[in-house]
């Protein structure tokens, strides 16, 4: 089943959101982190990630 979520964040919050998701998933397995990093969190953090591109590339796009 596929779940879709809207969330809305101001400009600082949407950055400290995406750096976030970029660190989880760009973090070695072993690494100590607050979370457990299982394979479903690390495919959700990769298509949050693809969102968040194609977001910016959106966002890019509309400021020309």
């Amino acid at each position: 089943m596929l779940n879709k979520i809207t969330i809305e964040l101001d400009d600082d919050q949407f950055q400290e959101f995406k750096e976030l998701i970029q660190k989880l998933e760009k973090s070695p397995p072993g690494d100590a982190k607050p979370v457990k990093m299982t394979g479903v969190l690390r495919g959700a953090l990769k298509e949050i990630n693809r969102q968040l591109i194609h977001f910016e590339d959106f966002k890019k796009r509309d400021l020309w």
